[in-house]
């Protein structure tokens, strides 16, 4: 296996990105990314590692 995520719905997706910073945390993406297609069930996201190396994938609604 390549990659594995666990994917997160939040509200508040741009106060994770802030949280992530300011941990110094891992960020796989530069930046939050918003999304058009509309089949994917979510209009953002952002991937990010935990400190064991874990992908973390948060989306918003």
């Amino acid at each position: 296996m390549t990659h594995w995520h666990v994917r997160v719905s939040t509200g508040r997706l741009s106060e994770v990105s802030k949280g992530v910073a300011a941990a110094r945390g891992r960020l796989v993406s530069s930046h939050m990314v918003g999304l058009t297609a509309p089949d994917l069930g979510f209009s953002a996201g952002l991937m990010v590692r935990d400190p064991d190396g874990h992908a973390l994938l948060f989306v918003a609604q």
